[in-house]
């Protein structure tokens, strides 16, 4: 998990969630950026679902790294609502049993933040780069699953990422 703080704190999540989601409703609690945060380190940990950040915050050196606590589930239940727009389904015909809705404008804040963090990662000044993919087997029984290493069939996740990790004085790049 540090490597995973370090990585997405250096490509700067904090300001480009700053610039693209809205500010906090209340002043207290946590700010849009930290839970943003509290996410990437979630799914990163194998986290499921919101409640498994419990477990995350049980980690006192995490959370010491973190330099904070962690968001409760319900604040981040609450914080991944925001995403979801009922009006990006209000135009869907109704002779289309399969339809894809437009994006909602925090789905589109998301794809602003997502291209910030790459095109930064991207940088020429960047001098290693980690690659990382989802290993993630999905339970399938479509024609296309082939059978997983623990005897699932299944369909791999289309995920992975691109992470710069910062470089200065005293730290050498193999």
């Amino acid at each position: 998990m540090p490597l995973v703080l370090e990585t997405v704190r250096a490509l700067g999540l904090d300001e480009a969630a700053r610039a693209h989601l809205p500010g906090p409703k209340r002043q207290r609690g946590f700010a849009p950026q930290e839970k943003l945060e509290a996410l990437v380190t979630l799914i990163a940990a194998g986290g499921d679902r919101v409640e498994d950040v419990r477990v995350l915050a049980e980690d006192k050196g995490l959370e010491m790294l973190l330099g904070r606590s962690f968001p409760s589930p319900d604040a981040l239940l609450d914080f991944l609502g925001q995403f979801h727009d009922p009006k990006c389904w209000e135009e869907r015909p109704a002779e289309k049993k399969a339809y894809v809705p437009r994006e909602s404008e925090g789905l589109r804040a998301l794809e602003a933040i997502n291209r910030d963090l790459v095109a930064r990662g991207a940088e020429r000044s960047a001098t290693l780069a980690t690659i990382g993919h989802d290993g993630t087997i999905i339970e399938s029984h479509k024609r296309e699953a082939t059978l997983a290493y623990e005897g699932t069939r299944g369909l791999p996740a289309a995920g992975g990422g691109v992470g710069r990790t910062a470089t200065g004085p005293g730290r050498r790049v193999p």
